[in-house]
Order: C-alpha cells, then structure tokens, then sequence
C-alpha cells in the first residue's frame, strides 16, 4: 500500500511538471559563438524570477587580502596591581569573592599574625626614638643620631607599606596601640578581584601571593606572529581584533623585537577599550591583519558553479542566454573571490549561478561534444 501511494505521489508531480511549462526547465540551446562551452540557456522574465537570477555587471574592484593570527587577551600592566605580603601572614578573614568588582578603599581581607605585630611594634618603637631625638637640641645630641633615628623610623615604616597599609592605617598605630598584630587590607584601586585563594586560618609564607586587582576597562591584546606577519603591521596603528561575533579595534604600543626560540614568532602588543566590549583577560582572540589591495573582478559564493569536470564557472547574460564561462579563482576570503576570466561590464549572474548549473546538467550535455 505504501509503495502504491509512492507512484501515484511521483505521477502526480510529474503530471504538473507537464501542464505548467512555464516553471519547467530553461530552453537549452547549442551555440559555435564561444568556444569554451558549447551550449547556453534561455529563461524567459518569470523563470529568472522564480529562480532568483540577480544580474549586474562586473566591475573592477579592490580585494584586501588578510591573515588570521591567534592572540590572547591580558590584564592591562597599567592599570592592574598584585598583591604579595613581604613577610609570613595568616589570612584571618575573606571580605571579597573571585571575580567581584571592588571600589578604592573598600577592605579585602584582614591579616594578622605575630610576625605582623613585631613589625607594627619595630615601627612604633623606632618613631616614638625619631620623635624624641628631634626635640633635643644639637648641644645634646649629634646629628649623625639624629640621621641613624630617622634612617630607622623610615626603614620601619617601609615594611609596612610594603605590606600595603595605608598612611591612615599606619598614623592610627600610635593612637591605638592594641591593634597591634591586625589590619584590614583595603584595595589600592577599583577593580576586579582575581588570584584570590587563601583560605580564612591560612598561614601564608613570604613572597605569597594575596590577589590581584585589574580594572579591565582596558585590556592587552598579546599577538604572537611570524616574521611575514609582523611585516604587515609596521605602518599600522590599529589591530582589527575579533572575540566570538563581535570585532574591535586595538591600539598597537608595541613589540619585543625578538623572536621566541621554538615558535619562531614575535609578541606584539596592543591597548583594547573594553568599557563597552566587557571582555575578559585569559580569553582567545583572532586579529585580522591586513595586506596590499589587489585590483580585479570580485563575485560572490553565489556567482560561482562547477562545470561537468569540476572546474570553476560563472554564467554571463548574453541578451536573452545565459551563457558559462569558465574562471581561475585567484584568492578567496570571507564569501567573496578574486577571479580571472571575466571582461569589466559583462553582464555577470552574481546569485543563482548553482540554479543555472544544475539545469545545464539536467539537459545531459556533454559540453566537449559540439
């Protein structure tokens, strides 16, 4: 039953293929006018419609070759900082999250520890001698105390700034001396929290790392490129950046000059407004980089077809035919290509050249056969 409803569905198509000729094939015509190919089609106003023929002239236009190089995008160095404690620490309390926006001034963590207090004392200790000696007068003692008292009131006072108390935090010390051996780190500047994973109770050993902050209105783009690459950026100020659907421009500020051992390629860097991108360091991106315009006939995908043997082909409205021209793509990119074998202001089909093909197919002409 099934394949009886097949034949009679097949019967049924080819019955309308037969009574309405106007949306049947194109005439077919041989013609000994060109002797590249050897027949041509004739469609009458509706057909071309119907098959969605756009016809315009070809004309000479530039063709920008480009390069797709692979990048990565950073933390801006000028405006992110890293946070380290100089001496052991233990992280008594987390008052921010990965990831979380903070403003200037707005606390991170509190850190404490006996090797904290020590300092803290060292500096109270050594301002409380500085003060005392300055209120001597030179009968009393020689400058060269004087001198060493300061020297050591600045030395005490640098280690806590290097631990990245404020000068606030710090003239507070004098006043509340019981705080000693705790202090709220507060952010140095607005930004965007990374590299945070001490945990609450953690000891953290000198040099270690307590976060970082970035404030990522501006990135870096970090372009590894080969030597012929490099080339096409020397005159230029700008990247063509492209992250998923979205493109941007990026400044160039500069390059390292020297090639790297096992890529053989050459970092370059470039400055991203991101204000209004919201992109995010560590993400891969492409840039385009641009070539020399080269000048000829540009078509579209949808220009180009195979002939029998699989060569590139494009049809030319000669009045009222449809005629194939072989062509030899020159370059491709991005649904557009350079081709050769087409005269400016020949009337080229730019859309529906596959339509035409396959109807020259469904003919069963042999083109090499005259």
């Amino acid at each position: 039953m099934r394949i009886y409803s097949i034949r009679v569905a097949v019967l049924a198509a080819q019955l309308l293929w037969t009574a309405f000729p106007l949306a049947g094939h194109p005439k077919v015509t041989a013609s000994q006018e060109h002797s590249h190919q050897s027949h041509e089609l004739q469609l009458t106003l509706q057909q071309q419609q119907l098959a969605g023929i756009l016809v315009q002239p070809a004309s000479i236009s530039e063709f920008w070759p480009t390069q797709l190089a692979t990048a990565t995008l950073i933390a801006d160095p000028e405006q992110s900082q890293l946070l380290t404690t100089p001496f052991e620490l233990q992280v008594l309390k987390r008052h921010v999250r990965p990831g979380q926006w903070v403003e200037a001034g707005q606390p991170l963590l509190t850190l404490g520890g006996t090797r904290l207090a020590d300092v803290q004392a060292e500096y109270l200790d050594a301002m409380r001698q500085w003060q005392r000696l300055a209120e001597l007068t030179a009968d009393s003692i020689s400058a060269n105390e004087q001198f060493i008292a300061k020297v050591r009131a600045s030395q005490a006072r640098a280690h806590l700034e290097a631990l990245h108390m404020t000068s606030a935090q710090i003239a507070s010390l004098q006043q509340q001396p019981e705080s000693l051996g705790r202090f709220e780190l507060l952010a140095p500047q607005s930004g965007v929290v990374s590299r945070l994973q001490a945990l609450p109770g953690e000891q953290l050993a000198a040099g270690s790392t307590l976060l970082g902050l970035a404030d990522e209105s501006s990135l870096w783009v970090q372009a590894e490129l080969t030597s012929s690459q490099s080339g096409l950026l020397d005159a230029k100020a700008t990247l063509l950046v492209r992250y998923e659907q979205q493109w941007a421009e990026a400044e160039l500020i500069g390059r390292s000059h020297q090639l790297d051992l096992h890529s053989r390629t050459e970092p370059w860097f470039a400055r991203l407004d991101n204000r209004a991108l919201h992109w995010h360091p560590g993400s891969f991106v492409e840039i385009v980089l641009r070539a020399e315009a080269v000048s000829g006939v540009l078509v579209p995908d949808a220009a180009l077809s195979r002939d029998a043997d699989g060569h590139w082909q494009v049809f030319v409205q000669e009045r009222e035919l449809f005629v194939p021209y072989p062509v030899e793509l020159l370059r491709s990119e991005r649904g557009w290509h350079l081709v050769q074998g087409i005269t400016p202001g020949q009337l080229l089909v730019q859309q529906g050249a596959f339509f035409l093909a396959s109807e020259l197919q469904k003919a069963g002409f042999d083109p090499h056969q005259h």
